[in-house]
């Protein structure tokens, strides 16, 4: 380097994608603090980056609770984090890649840890709504914008939605009768019918003749469950997951239970049962999906 030359730290952006693609998520924050050029850039790789990232395990444990865990069964790999925001909040579900929580200030917690973001969001006023594992909620972007919906159903209301629309600010209440488990997999609605604690059986609705079809198959995708949650993947084997299976966590079973969808029990595979160098007992949350932000077209109601 010639005197007086100044030295900068910046990559070019090809070279800055083949070194990335070498990272793993912890990295990738890291190797942003040594690159003002990759700062700049990462939004668009950190999209491409996630979309091929396996799904995770979500664990926690009652005597840890603000830290949480991230288990790749792929990679056999656990990320960890401490969050001073975990204390005081009940996990609802994963969805989009937030962990949505809800809280006993009738808050609603969202965070995507790998992504470092969170939102707080008012929840409806209702001392007697407790989000426990049974129910659910869902996060939806607008196609092609980052307005958001958020779907929340709390048993203790009978089974109400609560739809929450960030473009206002605001929530509304619609009537619901029943506690049907419905899914989206592969441009099909399928009905998840928990007849005892793991016998499940999966039907199809036609929506041309308004039925249930009784299927055993659902091609090129596998489901998976967290108690009565249930998440379709498509395209199960790039991340070396069966297709045409159940994949099964709940917070008593020590591991993933695979199952077939005529309830035959394929294999279990072994989670972390242990908090290192703690010995407080992890338990299975729930499913996490990186790469999944869903997207509806929705119109806003007054």
């Amino acid at each position: 380097m010639k005197k007086g030359q100044k030295y900068t730290h910046d990559l070019p952006s090809d070279v800055l994608n083949i070194i990335a693609k070498k990272l793993d998520i912890d990295d990738l924050f890291s190797f942003g603090e040594v690159s003002k050029h990759w700062r700049t850039c990462q939004s668009i790789f950190w999209h491409n980056f996630l979309e091929w990232q396996a799904p995770l395990v979500i664990q926690k444990s009652a005597h840890a609770k603000r830290s949480c865990s991230f288990f790749s069964i792929v990679e056999s790999r656990m990320y960890n984090s401490f969050l001073t925001y975990f204390s005081g909040f009940a996990h609802v579900e994963s969805s989009s890649g937030y962990m949505i929580m809800a809280g006993a200030e009738n808050i609603l917690m969202l965070i995507n840890v790998f992504k470092r973001r969170q939102m707080k969001i008012p929840m409806v006023q209702n001392p007697t709504c407790i989000y426990d594992l049974y129910d659910k909620a869902i996060l939806a972007y607008a196609m092609n914008t980052q307005e958001f919906v958020i779907v929340t159903l709390c048993s203790s209301w009978a089974y109400d939605l609560h739809v929450y629309q960030s473009r206002n600010s605001s929530w509304i209440i619609y009537s619901r009768w029943g506690n049907l488990n419905l899914v989206s997999s592969d441009r099909q609605l399928l009905v998840v019918h928990f007849k005892a604690c793991m016998y499940l059986e999966f039907y199809k609705i036609d929506l041309s003749t308004m039925e249930w079809t009784r299927i055993h198959t659902i091609v090129d995708c596998a489901l998976f469950m967290s108690g009565t949650k249930c998440t379709s993947l498509s395209n199960p084997g790039m991340w070396g997951f069966d297709s045409n299976c159940v994949y099964s966590i709940d917070r008593i079973s020590p591991g993933c239970r695979v199952f077939t969808l005529n309830n035959k029990l394929k294999k279990t595979i072994p989670l972390p049962e242990n908090r290192p160098p703690l010995k407080a007992r992890l338990c299975n949350f729930d499913w996490c999906f990186l790469h999944q932000r869903e997207e509806i077209n929705y119109t806003l109601h007054e």
